[in-house]
């Protein structure tokens, strides 16, 4: 037995990072059915378990209090006192009921008429803390660890039938368990408010609240993302079903109920990073300027100098494609955007489930990305927009175009749904930003700046928000590439380099305006 007070992040024997107890009742036999309960309970644990390090529990439809009660003892028993977890997860989805200070969490088999039954046939919150408490005395005992989290998520109603006693006036937000029978460590986490009403959902999906808790916006699931903030995402994200949470003292900012992962590798750094659409018209320019551009020198200070570093895509070695995308546009100084006729000609057949492979939505990712990174005032993005390329008097050109051209065949925002957000781009985006432990636990709209007209993607930013941002001459104002081809390129390549030694000598984003006015002038003169 180790008396000595410890955290669980300092003992050399640790046991799996959250163990779960997922609860779900759908069959009632008084009560409506909830379809969805049990589904809920499954995909809650599906999501635990896919993090490793992690065990999960499933129960589904007990039918009475002493059941309900014996599966939570069950976990309780399995709970490893010596290598215990650091997070101790109850879900539960199903009936419920507000009685006074208490939330009961009802079995299938129940209708309870008055509060003396609701008591004898509902588990209520301060009952299954209880619970939790006794294991975590016992770990406590033996183990000397004393800040093991217990964390209970109630998706439930919370409304009280006509003979409840209310007091008129009073409505607190949710109720702390007795602090005889809570542990040091807790978090409560209800799906709605006292009173209210919490939704199943629709027939073989997953409740509304469920749905919030496994989204990426969120990020519960997500490395690097602070439970505390995820949970807060939450609540923002289902603002009219009103979800409360009750947080307890001492939880640290930094837990995660992802275990933080390990690098793979040194983050390497980039002078651009090129974004473009793959496996179309595209890609012969973005090679040729990826070219150009690493015969370029950049020079550091008087005398140093060294050959541009350019990142056009992402590789077949580990990490994966988009981890190694997404740390060039963490790594990059300036992200510059390859946007012709068609690169958006067929945005108009984007779906809210496309695939994910699909070049468009790749390149919708990055965009997105960037965006949120230019956001936080991190980078320089610099739309580059291509004239169609044809033959005159023997050379290769690029067209010449205007200001007019600009939205209407570039950008083709007229065929962009004005809602639609397609969940792999959302996905993408938001794992790709989560590669960074600092990004990461930043990602919440109270703690970014935002740029005037920019929405941040964690409020839900849709494909079409994002491309107009781009195309706004007020945020980005474009460069073109027009005139005849060779010079062009190199003219555009010449001006790149300005832009990055003036980055590297000032660091300075005044100093990086003026540069790209003067590139801009240069370059449009020039063609």
């Amino acid at each position: 037995m180790d008396t000595g007070r410890k955290r669980w992040e300092d003992c050399w024997s640790q046991g799996n990072h959250v163990q779960a107890l997922c609860i779900g009742v759908s069959e009632y036999t008084e009560l409506n059915t909830l379809p969805n309960a049990v589904l809920d309970a499954k995909r809650i644990a599906h999501c635990v378990d896919e993090l490793g390090r992690n065990k999960s529990q499933i129960v589904a439809n007990p039918m009475s209090k002493s059941e309900l009660k014996r599966e939570v003892q069950d976990f309780v028993r399995r709970i490893d006192r010596d290598r215990p977890p650091r997070i101790v997860l109850v879900f539960y989805a199903g009936h419920g009921m507000q009685e006074g200070d208490a939330i009961y969490l009802l079995p299938a088999k129940v209708n309870p008429k008055t509060p003396e039954e609701l008591k004898l046939q509902g588990l209520s919150h301060d009952e299954l803390f209880k619970s939790l408490k006794r294991v975590d005395d016992a770990i406590k005992r033996q183990t000397g660890v004393e800040n093991v989290l217990y964390l209970v998520i109630l998706d439930t109603c919370r409304e009280s039938l006509e003979w409840s006693q209310v007091v008129a006036g009073y409505s607190p937000e949710i109720q702390e368990p007795l602090s005889e029978n809570r542990p040091e460590h807790w978090l409560l986490f209800t799906s709605t408010s006292r009173r209210a009403t919490a939704y199943d959902g629709d027939d073989g999906r997953n409740s509304p609240f469920t749905q919030a808790l496994m989204s990426v916006e969120c990020g519960l699931f997500n490395p690097f993302v602070p439970l505390n903030q995820a949970l807060k995402l939450v609540c923002k994200k289902l603002g009219e079903q009103k979800p409360c949470l009750m947080p307890a003292q001492n939880i640290p900012n930094k837990l995660c109920l992802h275990p933080s992962r390990k690098q793979d590798q040194t983050e390497e750094r980039f002078d651009i990073c090129v974004c473009y659409r793959e496996g179309g018209a595209d890609s012969a320019l973005a090679e040729r300027l990826r070219d150009k551009l690493e015969g370029c020198n950049v020079r550091f200070g008087e005398f140093d100098k060294r050959r541009l570093r350019v990142f056009l895509k992402g590789g077949a070695a580990p990490p994966s494609a988009n981890v190694q995308v997404a740390s060039a546009l963490f790594g990059s100084t300036v992200i510059l955007l390859l946007v012709s006729r068609d690169t958006f000609a067929d945005v108009d057949k984007l779906r809210e489930d496309s695939q994910a492979k699909d070049w468009l939505v790749q390149l919708l990712w990055k965009y997105q990305m960037t965006l949120e990174l230019f956001n936080a005032g991190q980078h320089k993005v610099v739309p580059l927009l291509i004239g169609r390329k044809h033959e005159k008097n023997g050379r290769n050109e690029f067209e010449l175009f205007d200001k007019s051209d600009q939205h209407e065949k570039f950008w083709h925002l007229r065929k962009i749904a004005s809602d639609l957000k397609e969940n792999s781009v959302v996905k993408n985006a938001l794992d790709g930003l989560r590669c960074s432990e600092t990004f990461a636990k930043g990602l919440d709209d109270e703690m970014l700046t935002q740029r005037p007209g920019i929405l941040l993607i964690i409020r839900g930013r849709s494909v079409k928000q994002s491309v107009m941002a781009f195309s706004s001459t007020d945020t980005f104002m474009p460069w073109k590439l027009k005139g005849v081809r060779d010079n062009a390129i190199t003219k555009l390549c010449r001006e790149l380099t300005l832009l990055l030694e003036s980055a590297y000598e000032k660091r300075d984003t005044s100093s990086l305006e003026n540069t790209m006015s003067g590139a801009r002038r240069v370059l449009e003169a020039g063609c």
